[in-house]
């Protein structure tokens, strides 16, 4: 499709969209940050409605971003890459929020551990789910975890498994679109 076949920013009617996306992207700087931050200016200016669900242990971590506001659910330090916060939502944030907003769709971020709850909700209130998938997983898991009997089989099953919930799964490069499993 040419960019003359694209609709305008504001051609199309605004959606309403539930992002659950862990690590936050608004305390600290890098790429990942950098795209959700460029995203959500980009559905702000469509006119669409974006509620956000991150964790993030951080004094004073921000309660918006472009006017969207944003909800902390609990989270963790893990072991493997202390320096980020992840959380499994066993609060529930993701549940008041679609009960709140009711999304047209619901994003999320991956690999992560609010993923494992965000399929289930997708199915139970029947909203599209869209990944993003920044990290190939199984790099990481060779280079931490290497020494692990089966540790890539593993890695992939779950890559697998986790991005077959998707409808749609976005990627950051075109070398992560030739690896990343499609649903």
């Amino acid at each position: 499709m040419s960019d003359e076949e694209l609709p305008g920013l504001t051609d199309t009617p605004p959606l309403k969209i539930g992002l659950m996306v862990e690590p936050t992207p608004f305390t600290h700087v890098s790429g990942y940050s950098n795209r959700y931050k460029e995203m959500l200016t980009y559905l702000q200016k469509a006119g669409d409605t974006v509620d956000i669900i991150s964790t993030d242990d951080t004094e004073n971590p921000p309660t918006e971003f472009q006017g969207f506001p944003i909800t902390y659910t609990s989270g963790f330090r893990f072991s493997l890459y202390p320096i980020i916060a992840l959380s499994l939502d066993h609060q529930l944030k993701g549940v008041e929020m679609i009960k709140r907003l009711k999304p047209d769709v619901l994003h999320v971020t991956t690999p992560g551990f609010m993923v494992l709850l965000c399929g289930l909700y997708c199915k139970l209130f029947n909203i599209p789910l869209i990944m993003t998938y920044h990290t190939h997983l199984p790099v990481y898991a060779r280079n931490y975890l290497g020494w692990f009997p089966f540790i890539l089989p593993i890695t992939w099953l779950t890559v697998k498994y986790i991005h077959a919930q998707a409808d749609l799964t976005l990627v950051t490069s075109p070398q992560l679109k030739e690896v990343t499993p499609k649903p």
